[in-house]
C-alpha cells in the first residue's frame, strides 16, 4: 500500500509538470464513494452491493480545437468486490469480497455551459483494472453454531481473474474548480472461469480540477 500511495504521488507531480509543460488546461483529483457489486445472468447486482472506494488523479486537454471536447487520462486505486447475506433452510450465510485494483483510465467529455462558472461534462471512457490485494470472508450460521473463513486474494486459485477491462459513462457537475461526479463502471471480463459474473460499481464522489 505505501509503494502505491508513492507511486501515485510520484505520478500527480509527473503529470503535473507535464501538464505545465504542454499547457494542458486541467489537472484533476476525484474520490468516490464506489458501490462495488457482481452482476451476472443468474445474478441480481442490487443483492450483492458492498461499500468501497475510488481515488483517482489524471489530466484533461481539449480534443482538436472544440471548446467542448474533451479526452482525460486518468491513473488511480479502486475496489472491486461484493456482499452477500442469506437466510435459507435455517442457514444464515453472509459473504464480503473486497479487493483493491489499480485503475488506468480513458474518457471522453462533452462540456455544456450552465452559467457563469458552471457546467455540466457528460463523460464515457474505457479502462484497465488489476487487483492487488485483498481477501473474501464468509459466515455461516446453522443449529446454532458459527462457522467464519477467510481467503486472501492470492489463494484465490487460477480460476480468478485478477485483471479486468471495464466501461464508465458518467457525469459531472462542475462549480468552478469543485465538482461533483457519478459514474457507472461496468465489467466485461467476467471474474472467475466457466461464469458470467462481472464486476458492476456505481460511483458517487467529489473531483477537484487545478
Amino acid at each position: 500500500m505505501k509503494r502505491f500511495l508513492l507511486l501515485l504521488t510520484a505520478a500527480a507531480l509527473s503529470l503535473q509538470a507535464f501538464a505545465q509543460t504542454e499547457n494542458l488546461p486541467d489537472f484533476i483529483v476525484k474520490a468516490d464513494v464506489n458501490f462495488h457489486s457482481v452482476t451476472g445472468k443468474d445474478i441480481n447486482a442490487m443483492d450483492n452491493m458492498g461499500l468501497g472506494y475510488r481515488i483517482t488523479i489524471g489530466m484533461e486537454r481539449p480534443l482538436g480545437t472544440s471548446d467542448q471536447l474533451f479526452y482525460q487520462y486518468e491513473f488511480g486505486l479502486g475496489t472491486r468486490g461484493s456482499w452477500s447475506v442469506d437466510n435459507e433452510g435455517g442457514i444464515s450465510t453472509d459473504s464480503k469480497m473486497v479487493n483493491h485494483a489499480m485503475q488506468v483510465g480513458l474518457n471522453l467529455v462533452y462540456r455544456i455551459g450552465v452559467g457563469g462558472n458552471q457546467s455540466l461534462d457528460l463523460h464515457a471512457g474505457i479502462g484497465w483494472t488489476m487487483d492487488l490485494f485483498g481477501k473474501t470472508k464468509s459466515e455461516a450460521t446453522m443449529g446454532g453454531e458459527t462457522y467464519k473463513n477467510e481467503v486472501k486474494l492470492k489463494d484465490y486459485g487460477s480460476g480468478f481473474r485478477k485483471s479486468d477491462i471495464y466501461f464508465s459513462p458518467g457525469i459531472t457537475f462542475w462549480l468552478g474548480n469543485f465538482g461533483i461526479d457519478f459514474a457507472w463502471q461496468r465489467g466485461v471480463i467476467a471474474m472467475a472461469q466457466d461464469t458470467d459474473t462481472c464486476a458492476s460499481n456505481i460511483l458517487m464522489g467529489i473531483a477537484y480540477r487545478f
